[in-house]
This record gives C-alpha cells, sequence and structure tokens, in this order.
C-alpha cells in the first residue's frame, strides 16, 4: 500500500500542478493523452467489476474542473493541453457516479482545511523563537501560491514531508520532523480511506 500511494501522489504532484507556460509534448503526445483518462477508467471498471482501480480514478477525476472536457480540449489543443492540462470524458458519467464525485470532493476539501490546523495550527513544544511563525508561513504560502494543489491533499502532505526542499525560513527541527511524520501518517491514511470517501464500499 505505501507504495502504492508514493507512486500515486508522484503521478498526481506531478500532473496536477501549474506548469507555468512550459509546453508539456513528450513524442508528439500531450501529457492527457499518456495518462489514463479518468472517466474511461471508472467506466471501465464499474462495468468490469474492477474496483481496485476506482480510488484512484475517482481520486484524479476531483482534481479536475468540469469544465475540462476531453472533446472540447481536443477542439482547441494549443489552448489548454500542451501547457498540461488534464481533462475527462463526463458524459461516460452516470447519476451514481456524479454523486461519489460531489462526496467525494467535499470530505477531500475537509481534509485539506485540517492540513492548517492538525499540521501547521500546533505550537512548537520547545517554543522556539520565530517556530510557529514559520509554520504559519509555510501553511500561508500552500494556500497562496499552489492554488491548484489546494484541491490535492494528497500532493499538499507530500510537500509537508519535504519543506526543507521547499522553504529556506522553516520551523526548528523537532517541528520540522514531526510536520514530516504527521503528514506521512495522513498520506498513508487518507490513501487509504479514498473507498469511504468516494462510497464505494
Amino acid at each position: 500500500m505505501k507504495y502504492e500511494c508514493d507512486a500515486f501522489a508522484g503521478a498526481s504532484s506531478r500532473t496536477s500542478r501549474p506548469t507555468g507556460r512550459r509546453r508539456l509534448r513528450i513524442d508528439g503526445r500531450y501529457l492527457d493523452d499518456r495518462l489514463p483518462e479518468p472517466a474511461s477508467a471508472i467506466r471501465i471498471a464499474s462495468d468490469h467489476g474492477i474496483s481496485s482501480i476506482l480510488p484512484a480514478a475517482f481520486y484524479q477525476l476531483a482534481l479536475l474542473s468540469t469544465d475540462a472536457d476531453w472533446d472540447a480540449y481536443r477542439a482547441n489543443p494549443g489552448k489548454h493541453l500542451r501547457f498540461g492540462a488534464r481533462t475527462a470524458r463526463w458524459r461516460l458519467l452516470d447519476k451514481r457516479d456524479l454523486m461519489r464525485l460531489v462526496h467525494g470532493q467535499k470530505l477531500l476539501a475537509a481534509h485539506t482545511r485540517a492540513i492548517g490546523t492538525d499540521i501547521f495550527g500546533l505550537r512548537c513544544q520547545r517554543n522556539m523563537k520565530g517556530c510557529t511563525k514559520a509554520r504559519n508561513d509555510c501553511w500561508k504560502y500552500f494556500q497562496e501560491n499552489a492554488p491548484n494543489s489546494m484541491d490535492d491533499p494528497l500532493d499538499i502532505l507530500y510537500d509537508c514531508m519535504r519543506l526543507d526542499t521547499l522553504f529556506t525560513d522553516l520551523p526548528c527541527t523537532a517541528c520540522t520532523a514531526e510536520i514530516t511524520i504527521v503528514a506521512e501518517k495522513k498520506r498513508r491514511e487518507l490513501w487509504r480511506s479514498l473507498p469511504a470517501v468516494f462510497n464505494l464500499q
């Protein structure tokens, strides 16, 4: 399970983050054409009883805007796809799938909000000068500078596990280590809870 979570979240963070204006074409194909399309994956899994892929497919779908339609984006690929946009074939989803998606999106938003309090809202146990401010600054940075990632709690938790690679002003060593441990635990718990998040059980 650990390796599944690491591999999935790595793909999640690489595909959901903004890419600026860098073009994303590899071997003549857009990123969106190289990764599984989540609505099709859900339809195939539901129709053929392959329930093991449903949590990851619903999670990926939950990260997308309903405006990101597979057919519409391919009508004008230069506008979005060349910059790494992800899409879905929304028309393939039935009412039950859509209800699961909406339910899951609400719970994922709650998980994201909880990161602010459960990880960054704690006070420094050693009362180190500037530690609480550094925690608050880290969370503020995530909220202001990574708006796309705010929809992706697995990605945020992954970043929490490597704060030292993202920030120069860090909480104290003990707090940074605690943040890493708590984030890894919460990430693992969230990954395992995805079937319940999307009402797949």
